[in-house]
């Protein structure tokens, strides 16, 4: 009897298959999920920089959702990366990155849909929607013909 053989059997015998079936199931539809988020997120349209925001944040990539910030954002996180140094007597000097947390909150959700509400000139509104009814709004600018996020504090 082959291994491969002899493993398979292994696993039907005690039930571990059942384990590894949901483990595979549950490795799928993530990958699935996943796969969908960063669907258009490669696009310049305001959805798919919306979409890539949330993927770099879910992913816990502080530079990458960096990249997509406005510079009205950026200024924000450049004052209190300031103000954390300033807290700290200058000890240690703070980088906005260092102040941009991007971890999975208790309240956080996997998006179902990310879609465009509207567009005015240079400036765009995109709904992020979750289960249950939940929706986020990102605002979004066009500068130099690049969409970037406005995060509002």
């Amino acid at each position: 009897m082959t291994s491969a053989r002899r493993i398979v059997q292994d696993l039907i015998r005690t039930g571990a298959w059942r384990r590894w079936a949901a483990i595979g199931t549950a490795a799928l539809a993530a990958a699935v999920v996943l796969a969908w988020l960063r669907g258009d997120a490669g696009s310049g349209s305001p959805e798919g920089i919306a979409r890539a925001l949330v993927v770099a944040a879910r992913e816990g990539d502080r530079a990458a959702v960096w990249e997509h910030l406005g510079p009205a954002t950026r200024a924000e996180l450049e004052k209190a990366a300031w103000d954390a140094t300033q807290k700290v007597g200058g000890a240690r000097r703070f980088g906005p990155i260092d102040v941009l947390d991007v971890r999975a909150t208790a309240t956080s959700y996997v998006p179902t849909e990310i879609v465009l509400r509207e567009t005015k000139g240079d400036q765009a509104i995109v709904d992020v929607l979750g289960p249950d009814g939940r929706r986020d709004e990102l605002h979004l600018v066009r500068i130099a013909d690049v969409w970037k996020v406005e995060l509002r504090f």
